[in-house]
């Protein structure tokens, strides 16, 4: 069976870049998938006190936030249909905590988190606006291309509980090594795919996979330090699960890791493409 990694990274790359092909309209639903899944992961990964009600609003903000995109239209492309989006995140992550019937136990902390993964799923839809950019379908190419390498880059294994925090996230020199590869490689690959657009080109299509390519690190490296260490079953389970746990990180905690960089790569794709294309 394929590790999680490079088979999620580069399945979820291929997709949204034949989405982008054929359509605005075929993109933002393939977004919305994408979005869907996020916010699933999310709920495994934190395990927040209200999951159906951090979903709900997770999902309604994604399919708003595609919405609205897809409305305002790409003459000229704008993120601004987003900033409503998610300027009502906030009264109606309040509606959903007063809706709770659980006694509303660490509101602060489920309010929170419910706003975090609900503009995380605003995100993609930027995607949407960066396919009307300057280079359009290769500007996107070149954009995931970049993340969907360093997202692909299997995660380092996992200490024992008392490991220092010095030192986590990507722990050995072996995995860091990887990731520079990875953006090194997507340099080149991406300079390739820029040839397929003349107002890309080979040197805008290797800024632009290299620059997304460093966000994806930073983000690997966050998400590497947020969730780094051991698993439930490394807790219980004595030597035998702290050696298991050391191997891998949960799969759930693998795909979170893939996602997330290839979300961020959204709003980098508009920006880059304003910067570097523009």
């Amino acid at each position: 069976m394929p590790r999680v990694p490079p088979a999620l990274a580069l399945g979820s790359a291929c997709v949204l870049v034949l989405a982008a092909y054929a359509g605005p309209a075929v993109l933002a639903l393939s977004l919305l998938f994408g979005q869907l899944v996020l916010a699933g992961l999310w709920l495994d990964v934190t395990r927040p006190d209200d999951p159906r009600g951090t979903f709900v609003v997770a999902a309604v903000a994604a399919l708003c936030a595609d919405v609205a995109v897809l409305l305002a239209g790409t003459d000229p492309p704008s993120l601004r249909p987003l900033a409503p989006v998610l300027g009502l995140l906030v009264p109606v992550a309040l509606v959903q905590q007063l809706a709770r019937r659980d006694g509303r136990a660490e509101v602060v902390s489920s309010m929170t988190g419910t706003l975090a993964i609900a503009a995380l799923a605003v995100l993609p839809s930027a995607l949407v606006a960066a396919r009307a950019t300057r280079g359009g379908v290769v500007l996107v190419a070149c954009v995931l291309v970049g993340a969907t390498l360093v997202a692909a880059v299997p995660p380092a294994p996992q200490g024992p509980s008392d490991t220092p925090r010095k030192g986590r996230g990507p722990r050995d020199l072996a995995h860091r090594l990887a990731l520079g590869a990875a953006v090194a490689v997507a340099g080149a690959v991406g300079g390739w795919v820029g040839t397929r657009s003349d107002v890309v080109g080979t040197v805008r299509g290797a800024l632009l996979a290299v620059a997304s390519g460093v966000v994806a690190v930073c983000v690997v490296v966050a998400v590497g330090y947020t969730l780094d260490g051991p698993s439930g079953s490394g807790r219980r389970g004595g030597a035998r699960g702290r050696r298991r746990a050391r191997r891998a990180p949960p799969r759930e905690q693998q795909a979170f890791g893939v996602v997330l960089p290839l979300v961020v790569a959204c709003p980098a794709a508009y920006l880059l493409g304003r910067l570097v294309v523009s």
